[in-house]
């Protein structure tokens, strides 16, 4: 991907940490030092060998720590200075064969706060990897705050080590097990997820993004964990078979496939290592909708268990094996992402200084949509990131209270048909039918409809008349393409008052025919 799209921010893994009290920017310095010299992953960078790439490690690497100083500036200001200074790291690229892949700035927000950025790139880090950072750097910051030494042992195993044993045990009968799997459910996986959008799909996607918020109600967020666990089923099932009912109604399509996270980290030693370990499962479902609800979710828990069976296949490998149609305009095998978010965010507290997450809020997406949901004691939370390439606001909003409404159905009728799931709720039926219906106006009632258009190809003749799919036909235009027909008509023996059927696709043509 970075061959096509060159220094693209888009896989970027952003981090952002607040951090309070006391700090001693020099053991910070030498904290982060040390983790970088720990993991040779983080001082690792591209070679091309023949073509292919190869990693490199670079035996040292001095990866500065850049200080911003925003104390001398207004002091209502600065707070959204340091989001725009989190926002500009967080999208800015990198170079993956001259590295490094890794990039750090403290910004002092007041003599007793500031924001320590790390921006990595996805090829070196994870969001597991977030967590272990989190974890290291501050046992490493209390230790050299102290005493000058760090105490932490070293390594066992390194993210290189760990991609050598992948690639020597993924081979021979393992390897044909696993493609054998995946190719059988991708044979008749549509090519793209078709959903209604407010633009017509770029031929080379742009990566730019935005999100909007969601949240379930802590009632219904129990009952749909007590659904979960009176069918055998997780909750993230749950979440996804509502998810892709939704989709399967949105694009009129069954076959509905929705990429989601494994963290790949099954081994104990893998658990506190840097790197990439994540992988993509590719959940393919055929949304039935004569099955009952209870039917449906065991449909989702089988397919869901079946992939995790055969998770160790590396999604690339999938994808090199499948042989889906390239294209820039959206990614292969799936075009939207859930992940159900359940483990807490890292938050460390050290002598004379605190540690919390900064929200990030990240301009890009990979995928047409992504559902992030966190599980919380409150309810349900999450956000959709959606292309802007694609899709508008407003839809997005709408089709998450289509999301609720879907998920509060499944609970309302487990025992009925997945068909009658309501998508809408009362009013916003209502609103279809009768609100948007309400289009009544007056008009001249001693002239004929075509005499009626006539008078406003004579007021307005360059206005746009019809307009469909991205194409616009003036008044001037339509009228002149109505009067051919009409020519054609009368060549042919139709005179006044004889009817003529009209078939044709909706479009302008129709209009041109009426």
């Amino acid at each position: 991907m970075d061959q096509l799209q060159p220094g693209s921010g888009a896989y970027n893994i952003p981090c952002a940490v607040r951090l309070k009290g006391e700090l001693d920017v020099d053991a910070l310095r030498k904290s982060l030092t040390e983790m970088v010299r720990r993991h040779e992953i983080l001082r690792t960078n591209l070679a091309y060998v023949n073509g292919e790439p190869r990693q490199q490690v670079n035996e040292s690497l001095d990866i500065p720590l850049t200080l911003i100083d925003l104390t001398h500036t207004d002091e209502f200001q600065r707070e959204a200075q340091l989001r725009e200074i989190v926002a500009a790291e967080a999208r800015r690229g990198f170079d993956l064969v001259t590295g490094p892949m890794i990039r750090m700035k403290l910004v002092k927000v007041r003599d007793d706060s500031h924001v320590l950025i790390l921006v990595m790139h996805h090829i070196v880090s994870d969001g597991w990897s977030i967590q272990v950072i989190v974890k290291e750097v501050s046992q490493l910051y209390a230790a050299f705050a102290a005493d000058g030494q760090s105490r932490l042992p070293e390594l066992p195993i390194q993210y290189a080590d760990y991609a050598v044993w992948q690639r020597d045990w993924l081979t021979g009968d393992v390897l044909e097990s696993r493609l054998e799997y995946w190719k059988r459910q991708f044979e008749r996986a549509p090519k793209l997820l078709e959903l209604p959008a407010d633009r017509p799909r770029p031929s080379e996607a742009s990566y730019r993004g935005a999100s909007e918020r969601w949240r379930l109600s802590e009632e219904m967020s129990a009952k749909l964990r007590d659904l979960s666990r009176r069918e055998g089923v997780t909750l993230f099932m749950t979440l996804l078979a509502g998810f892709q009912l939704l989709l399967a109604r949105y694009s009129g399509q069954c076959e509905i496939a929705v990429g989601t996270p494994v963290a790949g980290r099954d081994e104990v030693e893998l658990e506190d290592l840097i790197g990439c370990f994540l992988n993509t499962l590719v959940i393919k479902v055929d949304v039935d909708e004569d099955l009952t609800v209870k039917q449906f979710l065991g449909r989702v828990r089988t397919t869901v268990l079946g992939a995790l069976a055969h998770q160790d296949l590396p999604f690339d490998k999938m994808v090199e094996e499948i042989h889906p149609e390239r294209t820039l305009s959206h990614q292969p095998l799936f075009q939207v992402w859930l992940v159900l978010q359940n483990v807490p965010p890292a938050s460390v507290n050290l002598q004379k200084l605190s540690i919390e997450m900064f929200p990030i809020e990240d301009s890009f997406t990979k995928f047409d949509l992504m559902l992030s949901i966190s599980d919380q004691a409150r309810g349900l939370t999450g956000s959709l990131r959606y292309s802007t390439d694609l899709f508008e606001a407003g839809r997005i909003r709408r089709m998450l209270s289509h999301f609720t409404r879907v998920l509060e159905g499944m609970v309302e009728k487990e025992d009925g048909l997945v068909r009658e799931v309501e998508l809408i709720s009362k009013a916003e039926r209502e609103e279809m039918l009768v609100g948007w219906n309400q289009t009544g106006a007056d008009y001249r009632r001693d002239r004929c409809v075509h005499e009626l258009f006539e008078e406003q190809v004579e007021k307005r003749r360059d206005a746009v008349a019809v307009a469909y799919e991205g194409k616009r036909v003036s008044y001037g235009e339509l009228n002149r393409r109505a009067n051919q027909v009409g020519q054609y008509l009368i060549g042919r023996g139709v005179g006044a008052d004889v009817k003529v059927g009209l078939c044709v696709e909706r479009g302008i043509e129709m209009i041109v025919g009426l």
